[in-house]
């Protein structure tokens, strides 16, 4: 689950004017439809307009703040993070804040080139999505710049921003971000894992009610035919042979839902 070569580098958003930020909206959207092109979603089209770095704006204008609720492990064990992990969820970049750029590429810069290497995480276990880290700069104060992590998907757009986690140096700050996207993509997979198995279960106890109908349907015809005095040794051995593949496919049936129960507990089963 490391990282991948083909990462999309995010744009630095110097002074520019109207055709060249134009152009440079298109090249991004076009990047990220030739990243999903490669892995499978040739008919991914991204507006240029989504590329467009708007204002960070408070809840309920582009954005949000993450809920309490999912600051928790998947919403079944009590959050252990400090209020500076709290997340920002931008239906886009921020206008107001300059893209420093991905996390990878600034310790690159740095010459920490191990470090940078740990800025981008599969987020699913097929490797078609990766999160990936970047860092963000604040309007300057009294002098003084800071900057803040982010992280992105490259199979969506807008981006998530950790606006209470500020640092002092670029560094400091790719260095969360890539901690953030490592723990984002552990968190997606793990969520990925877990609805794999709840459709699993699904289709389980789907294949249990399919056999268990066929067994019994199988099980009258022979009893009628038993009555009527009705003799055919071949199709009796054929119809005991298919009662026992259909018993086996709910035992088979049975330990995968147990499996399941095993790994992510009861509630997996869910209401049924």
């Amino acid at each position: 689950m490391r990282k991948r070569d083909d990462i999309p580098t995010v744009p630095h958003t110097l002074p520019l004017r109207a055709p060249a930020r134009l152009a440079q909206y298109k090249a991004k959207a076009a990047e990220l439809d030739a990243i999903a092109a490669k892995h499978g979603n040739a008919d991914r089209v991204t507006d240029w307009r989504t590329c467009r770095y708007q204002t960070f704006a408070a809840p309920g204008g582009g954005g949000a703040w993450q809920t309490e609720e999912n600051l928790a492990d998947g919403g079944s064990r009590p959050y252990r993070g400090s209020a500076c992990d709290r997340a920002y969820y931008c239906d886009h970049w921020p206008r107001d804040w300059r893209i420093v750029g991905s996390a990878s590429d600034v310790l690159r810069a740095e010459g920490r080139p191990r470090a940078a290497d740990e800025c981008a995480w599969y987020a699913d276990a097929f490797g078609g999505s990766v999160i990936v880290g970047a860092v963000l700069q604040l309007p300057a104060r009294n002098g003084y710049c800071g900057y803040v992590p982010a992280t992105y998907n490259t199979d969506c757009a807008g981006v998530t921003v950790y606006p209470c986690d500020r640092h002092e140096t670029k560094e400091e700050a790719a260095r969360a971000a890539g901690e953030f996207a490592r723990a984002t993509a552990e968190r997606d997979r793990e969520w990925r894992a877990r609805d794999d198995a709840r459709q699993s279960v699904d289709d389980a106890r789907t294949e249990i009610r399919t056999a268990r109908a066929e067994h019994s349907a199988l099980v009258r015809e022979m009893q009628t035919a038993r009555t009527t005095g009705i003799r055919a040794d071949a199709i009796c051995r054929a119809l005991h042979a298919r009662l026992a593949a259909l018993r086996d496919d709910v035992r088979e049936a049975r330990r995968a839902i147990a499996a399941a129960v095993e790994n992510y507990g009861p509630a997996i089963l869910g209401g049924a």
